[in-house]
């Protein structure tokens, strides 16, 4: 264990951790956490795990050693995360020297035993953690981390961190063995020496062996310890968020609390041990199971059927329609088609808008519409083609019912996104847009092991958008889309502000800006669609993300092309396009109320992006680089000083188009 006179880590608020076995509900809590106020770092994966925690603390070699008596590397490695997360991080040769072993050991062997992390993943964090971690944070509520693994190492944070909270997240052990989260089992097992086999009865030997660890560990945090049970947080989520809120010293009004108590959400797979034949794993762990207090037994109640709206929901529910646009979507539509039909709640109607197919992509359509149990009303198009944003429009016109959930020809939905949409739109009236991750997928509906959400790397920008007000958010959302059209579900209540989308508008941009400055919108972190990436894509990531940049050559490069790049037509085109947005938030004020803050961002915005494509006439350019320095506008719009020089000297006269 790592000497605290030696290491001292004194943060400058209480940080609290959240961890557990590897699917006992972590992300649930996390996100409590983040909509508190609790600043959980800049550089999250889309389980919201902390990724500088992965890099220094969660490496099967490394961890091997600690927990088998070599302790010391905690110390040094706590240190500069603690610095780095309060945004004091000012590295000197010892941090960089601990970094520098960290990075090369996950770069070589990645941080877990399939070796995911390997190579650039874990220099993009180290430089992440240099980068972010020097800026200071201001957390209204303190900050903290998730990370499963984090439980450990609780003896060495006891020791390390006098101030810690720990949270830690108990899922039904049957439950869990079940899962299909065997990452944990395979790395983490044989710290235990429990085989590595990710079979349920290995399975469910680590999370006894796991969970009776953690508990003689958090003996020694006394009342700083806290277990939350997962199906308790979903059976009852207002009892247990206020637990959780009293545990951090959390102060909150009965809305924010009954905000926070609709976040947890449970999976079907709750309970799924009841409909499993035991005979699978040892009769003593089952045993052991039962002694912590967990009922085990077959279950007392049929199985879920498939649900109907038209049968089994109240008359109270929201209505669903699924808006889906093709054109020549041929290809991959039978399988998107087919996981609609698949769907545990059924929409009370499809309604599919062709721009124009030449391939077989109406017959597809009809033959679905012939089978399905609801009514499907097939548009087809006029001769001239809309585009992917007009088109998306005319559906959403076309839509009737209460909550519109917008889907490609091309992906493919996990069976439960239309319940989970429906039970958001129920819980809460104001919600006007839910959008969730994606898993990503090839052509051949293989994973491609990473989420959209990763791989567009929003999670310091969705931070920024969840925590801000509308102004903030609008911020965010005039910089870069967070939001993707396929996972998309509209309120229809908004149909009036947000049709018709003009032109230089992608539909899932134009829909997000104006609800985010209006209305009540919802990320959540489920990947509810397996998002497709394919070549023929008309939007999209069209192919898989490349890898990062880690050659100087490569980087400079690129920054010269960046800045004698053409873009005096680009800068243009972006003034009249938030100059709708403002023009529109205006105009329908009266019945959909938008604050003075995000009205003037967008102004200016569209001011500033007018005034830069005007300076390639020449005249008064000097002036003009002056006043838009002095107003700011060059560093809340552009690249600050970058754009600036680029104007000053006209830089992209000698760029190629």
């Amino acid at each position: 264990m790592s000497d605290p006179a030696v290491h001292p880590v004194r943060p400058v608020r209480s940080p609290v951790a959240v961890g557990g076995v590897g699917g006992s509900g972590t992300r649930a809590v996390a996100e409590i956490l983040r909509a508190t106020g609790v600043d959980t770092g800049p550089d999250l994966n889309r389980s919201g795990d902390n990724l500088w925690f992965t890099l220094l603390f969660s490496r099967p070699r490394w961890l091997r050693g600690m927990l088998h008596g070599d302790r010391a590397p905690v110390g040094p490695g706590l240190d500069l995360f603690v610095r780095a997360m309060e945004g004091r991080l000012d590295p000197g040769p010892a941090d960089l020297l601990h970094l520098g072993r960290a990075t090369a050991d996950v770069f070589r062997h990645g941080h877990n035993d399939r070796g995911d992390g390997r190579g650039t993943w874990a220099l993009d964090r180290a430089r992440s953690l240099l980068r972010e971690g020097r800026r200071p944070r201001t957390a209204p509520r303190g900050w903290g981390w998730k990370e499963p693994a984090t439980y450990l190492l609780l003896e060495a944070l006891v020791r390390d961190l006098v101030d810690l909270r720990y949270v830690h997240v108990l899922r039904h052990g049957l439950d869990a063995a079940l899962g299909p989260n065997t990452q944990h089992v395979e790395t983490f097992a044989p710290l235990f020496g429990i085989s590595a086999d990710p079979s349920p009865r290995s399975a469910l030997r680590y999370w006894l062996a796991a969970n009776e660890h953690t508990e003689r560990a958090a003996a020694e945090l006394g009342e700083r310890a806290l277990v939350l049970r997962f199906e308790d947080l979903c059976s009852r989520p207002r009892e247990e968020v206020d637990r959780l809120l009293a545990f951090l010293r959390i102060d909150a009004e009965a809305p924010e609390r009954e905000r926070l108590s609709r976040i947890p959400v449970a999976p079907p797979s709750i309970g799924r041990h009841r409909d499993t034949d035991l005979s699978v794993f040892d009769p003593r762990d089952v045993e052991r199971v039962r002694a912590l207090g967990f009922a085990v037994g077959p279950s007392r109640r049929r199985r879920r059927p498939r649900v109907r709206f038209s049968s089994a929901l109240s008359a109270g529910s929201p209505t669903l329609s699924v808006a889906i646009c093709t054109f020549d979507g041929e290809r991959y539509l039978s399988a998107q088609l087919a996981s609609i039909a698949a769907q545990r709640v059924s929409p009370n109607e499809l309604v599919a808008c062709d721009d124009g197919s030449t391939d077989g992509t109406l017959d597809l359509l009809r033959r679905f519409a012939a089978d399905a149990p609801y009514p499907v009303r097939i548009l087809e198009g006029s001769g001239r083609r809309l585009g992917p944003a007009a088109n998306f429009g005319r559906a959403i016109e076309a839509s009737t019912q209460e909550v519109i959930v917008l889907s490609d020809q091309d992906d493919e939905w996990r069976p439960d996104r239309l319940e989970r949409t429906h039970d958001a739109f129920a819980e809460d009236d104001a919600l006007a847009l839910l959008c969730s991750d994606a898993d990503l997928i090839d052509e051949t509906s293989a994973s491609l092991g990473e989420g959209l959400w990763d791989a567009l790397a929003t999670g310091r920008d969705r931070q920024r958008f969840e925590a801000g007000d509308p102004a903030d958010r609008v911020q965010v959302l005039s910089e870069r889309n967070l939001m993707t059209g396929a996972t998309m579900a509209v309120r229809s209540a908004y149909r009036d502000l947000i049709l018709p989308i003009p032109p230089g508008w992608v539909h899932d941009a134009w829909i997000g800006l104006l609800l985010a400055a209006t209305a009540r919108v919802r990320l959540i972190p489920e990947p509810l669609v397996r998002y497709r990436v394919h070549g023929e894509q008309q939007i999209g990531l069209g192919t898989p993300p490349p890898p990062a940049r880690t050659a100087v050559i490569g980087r400079a490069r690129h920054a010269l092309r960046r800045m004698t790049r053409p873009e005096r037509a680009e800068l243009e085109r972006e003034a009249r396009a938030f100059g709708d947005a403002r023009d529109r938030l205006a105009e329908r004020a009266g019945r959909h109320p938008v604050p003075a803050s995000a009205l003037a961002l967008l102004r200016d915005k569209a001011e500033h992006f007018g005034a830069r494509a005007r300076m390639a006439e020449g005249r008064g350019r000097w002036r003009a680089v002056r006043s838009e320095l002095t107003a700011g506008r060059y560093h809340r719009f552009s690249r600050g000083w970058a754009s600036a020089v680029k104007d000053l000297l006209l830089l992209d006269r000698y760029g190629t188009p």
